[in-house]
C-alpha cells in the first residue's frame, strides 16, 4: 500500500509540474497581437482651404480656384500641406512604416503630386521610414491647366502604410 501511495503522489507531482509547461506552450502559440497601423489625417493649414479629417479619411475643399497668373502661364498651381499621423492599432507609439499613395479615381483635369512625386493609379512610395506617433507634414500640389473645364475637381487618393 505504501508503494501505491508513493507512486500516486509521484504521478501527481509529475502531472502538476508538467501542467504549467503545457499552459506556457499554449500561450506561446497564441496568434501575435495586431501590429497594423492606421493613417489619421491632421489639418495643418486651416486658413488656406478647409479639410475635414475623420480618422482614416479626409475631404479637402479648395473653395473657388481662379487663374491669377500671367497670361503666358499655362496652369494654376495649388499647394496644400497635409499632416499625417500613423497610429498603431495595438496602442504602441513606436516603430516605423512605409507609406504610399495612389490616385484611386480622378477626372483627368488636373495633375496631383505629393512631396513633388506625381501620382497615378500605381502606388508611389512617399516615405520608407515614417515614424509611428508624431505628425509628419506632406505637401499636396495640384496643377490645373488653364484649358480645363470649369467645375469641381474630383479626385480620390488611397493612402497605405506597411509596418516595417
Amino acid at each position: 500500500m505504501k508503494r501505491f501511495s508513493a507512486l500516486a503522489i509521484t504521478l501527481l507531482v509529475l502531472v502538476a509540474s508538467t501542467r504549467p509547461a503545457r499552459a506556457e506552450k499554449r500561450r506561446a502559440t497564441a496568434p501575435p497581437a495586431d501590429d497594423s497601423v492606421a493613417i489619421a489625417f491632421v489639418d495643418v493649414d486651416s486658413n488656406e482651404a478647409s479639410m475635414t479629417a475623420a480618422g482614416s479619411e479626409a475631404w479637402l475643399d479648395l473653395k473657388t480656384v481662379t487663374h491669377a497668373g500671367a497670361a503666358e502661364k499655362r496652369m494654376t498651381r495649388l499647394r496644400r500641406r497635409i499632416g499625417i499621423r500613423l497610429v498603431r492599432t495595438n496602442a504602441l507609439a513606436s516603430g516605423t512604416a512605409t507609406i504610399s499613395v495612389r490616385l484611386e479615381s480622378w477626372d483627368g483635369r488636373a495633375t496631383f503630386r505629393i512631396d513633388g512625386k506625381q501620382l497615378s493609379s500605381a502606388p508611389v512610395t512617399i516615405d520608407t521610414h515614417l515614424a509611428v506617433g508624431p505628425v509628419t507634414v506632406h505637401t499636396l500640389e495640384i496643377e490645373v491647366p488653364i484649358s480645363a473645364a470649369e467645375g469641381a475637381l474630383a479626385a480620390s487618393m488611397r493612402w497605405e502604410a506597411v509596418v516595417e
